[in-house]
């Protein structure tokens, strides 16, 4: 039997506002064996992550390829610019830093898409830590003990949609393991006396970096004050570290405010506040009631997304009543642990605060911050185990519940690799009509060959069109808030007019039809023809794929000189 290591730190006195400090015990990790699983959840991440991935595609979530675009442009010494739309206007939507690591590699690798792989495995080398600290940080602060802190990390390892934001170029996972970093040197440095100025300003600072990464971060330092506000603790310092990187950036922001009542089409790109109050009051209150059970799903379709996935097809309204217990579990949890006053429940709570009434899908949102939920989640079902069935049958039930959860983690996994090696394109689920990756390369190439380098092109995909077929791109249609799935009913893309007047209005030369999987198909396809057969004269099919939902139209004349119905 090993004997347990207690060590004493000089920690304030939980709920007390003045100075008085006492000796506490603390829960050290003994480092061999828990180095050694962290570095084994660590590795199953980078191991499974690699059959997810796809090195060669950038632009299948959009996003992505937005990054990518803005590191070349610094890189080139362009500045912070989206280069891909017409002005290359400067970009004032997404914070810098993830595109600025990736501006790294670009300038010492300069030739995409040969770069595109190491871009990713950053991603992933970030998610792999991630994993691996948090299950440490669970350790390190008593938040589970050694026999369950390892399953969330499991569990996250084993998930394909958490994979598939790890080998994207997208910043969920490098922000997720700033907020580990800087969660955990706050928790540390509050169990220690006040300390001088200029550590105190390093700790605001810590804590602002998330912000940096995604504008979500904010809720990291705010809640940071507010429990120091609480301990009795000095603001002055921590205060002036978090402002003095906040600050520029925010500043910098509102450089594009404006931009979207100006125009849509690049203000969707540079403008988000505006963008999120064009939604009006009344739709605000129907994104927070639709976010509220989709937070909750989230939570099951990330953590067991093998579970959820073969269970969907049962379209039982039992199933989603059981899935959004589930997803309320860890919620519950958090609410329960706000008299701790301890950061990271704060800090999750205001996370989902916004969240919820952010006019987007929530899911993309959870996938940061899944490791903390689901520690939350183990701690609440093992509570609740214990209490019904007692403690020795909890022994038996929770391990064979992870490994239901593992298991169809790792079917459905398998299940995304064959379909990415076979199509070569990183669906981030499964899709009943895949398109082929040498579909979207014909169009490119077809687009070097044939078209002028100052032809704009207008297409669903307009980033990868720009990465891949170097011409400067739009997305055709308005992209409002109510678009991103909050009823049919809300869902429109415009009418041909519209579209018609955006492209006449940037004078686009080819129009682009490829699937797009996020958005409606049928009414993107519908709009498409509709367009043709107001304007039959105005649009000349070019390009075909053998796959039909691929083609390329020319754009030649006045549309107004065509037929109108």
């Amino acid at each position: 039997m090993t004997r347990k290591s207690v060590i004493y730190y000089y920690g304030a006195i939980p709920g007390n506002r003045g100075q008085r400090f006492r000796l506490m015990p603390l829960n050290f990790p003994e480092k061999p064996r828990d180095l050694l699983l962290a570095v084994a959840l660590a590795s199953l991440v980078l191991v499974l992550g690699y059959w997810r991935m796809v090195p060669e595609v950038c632009g299948d979530f959009h996003d992505d390829a937005i990054y990518v675009i803005t590191a070349k442009a610094l890189a080139q010494g362009e500045g912070y610019r989206l280069l891909y739309l017409p002005g290359a206007p400067l970009q004032t939507k997404y914070p810098f830093l993830y595109p600025a690591l990736l501006a790294v590699i670009w300038k010492f690798w300069p030739t995409f898409p040969d770069n595109l792989a190491l871009m990713k495995w950053l991603s992933l080398l970030c998610g792999a830590a991630t994993v691996a600290l948090s299950y440490l940080y669970f350790i390190r602060f008593n938040y589970l003990p050694r026999t369950m802190a390892f399953a969330p990390g499991l569990i996250c390892a084993t998930s394909p949609f958490f994979l598939y934001f790890a080998t994207q170029t997208l910043s969920e996972l490098p922000f997720a393991l700033l907020v580990v970093l800087a969660i955990w040197v706050f928790d540390a440095r509050l169990g220690e006396p006040p300390a001088a100025g200029r550590r105190q300003f390093f700790l605001g600072a810590l804590l602002a970096l998330p912000f940096l990464c995604r504008t979500l971060g904010l809720t990291l330092p705010l809640a940071g004050l507010l429990i120091l506000y609480h301990r009795g603790r000095s603001l002055r310092w921590t205060a002036l570290g978090a402002m003095a990187c906040m600050l520029p950036w925010i500043l910098w922001m509102i450089m594009g405010l404006g931009a979207w009542s100006r125009d849509p089409i690049s203000g969707y790109y540079t403008d988000y506040l505006s963008w999120w109050l064009s939604t009006g009051w009344a739709f605000l209150f129907r994104i927070a009631a639709d976010n509220f059970l989709n937070i909750l799903w989230s939570v099951a379709l990330v953590s067991m997304e093998g579970i959820t996935v073969g269970l969907q097809s049962f379209n039982s309204s039992i199933v989603a009543v059981f899935f959004l217990f589930i997803g309320s579990i860890p919620v519950v949890a958090l609410v329960t642990k706000i008299p701790g006053w301890h950061l990271l429940p704060f800090f999750l709570i205001s996370y989902l605060a916004i969240v919820l009434l952010w006019p987007w899908q929530p899911i993309r949102f959870m996938v940061p911050i899944m490791p903390f939920l689901l520690a939350y989640f183990i701690q609440a079902v093992n509570w609740l185990v214990r209490r019904c069935s007692g403690k020795v049958l909890s022994r038996h039930l929770l391990p064979l519940g992870l490994s239901l959860v593992l298991g169809a983690n790792l079917v459905l996994l398998y299940q995304h690799g064959q379909m990415s090696r076979k199509y070569g394109y990183p669906y981030i689920r499964l899709v009943p009509q895949p398109a082929s990756w040498a579909s979207y390369k014909g169009i490119f190439q077809w687009l070097r060959t044939h078209s002028q380098r100052d032809d704009l092109v207008a297409s669903a995909v307009a980033p990868m069109m720009f990465l891949y077929a170097e011409r400067r791109a739009i997305r055709p249609f308005k992209i409002g808030p109510a678009v991103l799935g909050y009823g049919e009913d809300l869902e429109s893309y415009g009418s041909a007019e519209d579209l018609a007047q955006v492209l006449r209005g940037y004078k686009v030369s080819f129009l682009v039809k490829v699937p797009v999987f996020a958005f409606n198909q049928e009414r993107l396809d519908g709009l498409f023809v509709e367009l043709q057969q107001k304007y039959p004269g105005w649009l000349t099919r070019v390009y075909a794929d053998k796959d039909e939902r691929f083609a390329v139209f020319a754009l030649a004349g006045d549309p107004s000189g065509g037929s109108s119905h």
